[in-house]
C-alpha cells in the first residue's frame, strides 16, 4: 500500500510504527475532551453545585481527569453548544452528550463482525439491517446489539482501536 511513486521503495517498518503512534496519541487527545465535555454536560444538569461556578468546576475536571491546569481564561464550556441546547439538531438531549463516545464504542464492535465474516459479506449486512436498522428504537439497544453480534456488546474492539488495554 505504500511505495514510493518513483522507487517502489516500501515505506520503512520503523516510519509506519511512528505514523500509528502519531494517530493514536491524537485520537487520545481528542477522547480526552469528549470525556470531559460528556462529564461536564452530566455535572451541569445533575449536580446544581457544578453549575454555579462552571469555570471552577470545569478547571477541577480537567486537574481530575487529565492531570492539567486549565489557564483561568481559557472558558472550555463557552464553546460547548451541545451544553444548553442552542443548536437545532441537538435541543432536548440534556446531559446525553456521552452517547457520542457510546455510539463510537458500538460501532466498533459490531464492525468486529464485518471484519471477521468479510465487509461484502451480504449475510453480515442482511442481519445488520434486520437487528440494527430495521427495529431502530422499537427495541432497547442492548437488545439489538445482542441480536446482530450473537454476544453480549464489548468494548474490546474500542480499546484495541486506540492501542490501549481497557482498566480491569
Amino acid at each position: 500500500m505504500s511505495k514510493h511513486y518513483k522507487t517502489g521503495e516500501s515505506l520503512p517498518d520503523e516510519v509506519l510504527k511512528k505514523m500509528i503512534e502519531l494517530k493514536q496519541l491524537g485520537q487520545a487527545l481528542g477522547y480526552t475532551s469528549q470525556v470531559i465535555y460528556a462529564q461536564m454536560d452530566l455535572d451541569f444538569h445533575s449536580n446544581p453545585e457544578a453549575a454555579k461556578d462552571t469555570q471552577k468546576h470545569i478547571q477541577k475536571l480537567y486537574a481530575d481527569l487529565v492531570g492539567l491546569e486549565l489557564e483561568d481564561n481559557m472558558y472550555r464550556q463557552a464553546s460547548f453548544g451541545h451544553l444548553a441546547g442552542v443548536n437545532t439538531d441537538t435541543d432536548g438531549y440534556d446531559s446525553a452528550y456521552y452517547g457520542y463516545l457510546w455510539s463510537e464504542v458500538y460501532a466498533k464492535d459490531m464492525f468486529t463482525k464485518f471484519e471477521e465474516k468479510g465487509i461484502l459479506n451480504p449475510k453480515v449486512g442482511m442481519a445488520y439491517r434486520k437487528e440494527i436498522l430495521a427495529p431502530g428504537s422499537s427495541r432497547s439497544v442492548d437488545v439489538s446489539l445482542k441480536k446482530f453480534l450473537g454476544r453480549k456488546p464489548s468494548d474490546q474492539a474500542f480499546f484495541d482501536e486506540l492501542g490501549l488495554k481497557p482498566l480491569k
